[in-house]
């Protein structure tokens, strides 16, 4: 396989394929949470703790983040706690603090801190990433842009 080729088609193809994927993974996340919201409860729930997230590779610049650990009681009066799968540093939240959760009441979909950070953060985020490196890999491939 020549440079040239390599350039002109497999690369593009690899960030064409890449951003169609990361858009597919964008869709379904913004349909899960579109459902999560039509079928959903919100409850109001406290944080009652904040676990520790390691950096993903440790070094001087990294930091731990902090996912909070949210305690409410659903509509049918059981005790439920999740920690959120979205973490930050420093902490959004604190230990007492009270924030709306939505849930739904036959577990389909885990719970989550009604939030745009929670809930649209990361369908924004992918459909971003898979709008950019479609835009490349399509324009380079029907363009004929040279790298």
């Amino acid at each position: 396989m020549s440079d040239e080729f390599f350039l002109a088609v497999v690369l593009p193809g690899i960030f064409l394929v890449a951003g169609i994927m990361l858009l597919a993974s964008a869709v379904s996340h913004w349909i899960r949470t579109k459902a999560l919201l039509a079928k959903g409860r919100v409850a109001v729930g406290e944080v009652i703790a904040l676990a520790v997230i390691p950096p993903q590779q440790p070094g001087a610049d990294q930091y731990e983040s902090y996912a909070p650990v949210i305690a409410f009681k659903s509509a049918y009066g059981y005790d439920v706690r999740f920690t959120s799968l979205a973490s930050s540093y420093p902490a959004a939240y604190a230990v007492g603090e009270r924030v709306p959760v939505l849930y739904t009441t036959d577990g389909s979909e885990p719970p989550r801190i009604r939030s745009f950070h929670d809930l649209w953060f990361l369908p924004a985020l992918l459909a971003t990433l898979g709008l950019i490196f479609t835009a490349l890999g399509g324009g380079f491939l029907i363009g004929g842009v040279p790298l």
